[in-house]
């Protein structure tokens, strides 16, 4: 787009793939974080 300040600007949007991905990425993160949040409020006490 044109611009008063400088050269033209581009704008870029999240295609529906996009989306789709960033929901999968989510929902992988989200499993992650539960997971490590269970070891982490687990008391275990490790012996060598």
């Amino acid at each position: 787009m044109p611009s008063d300040e400088g050269p033209h600007r581009r704008y870029y949007g999240i295609t529906e793939r996009g989306r789709e991905q960033l929901r999968d990425a989510r929902d992988t993160w989200a499993d992650f974080n539960r997971a490590m949040t269970t070891l982490l409020e687990t008391n275990l006490e490790v012996t060598a």
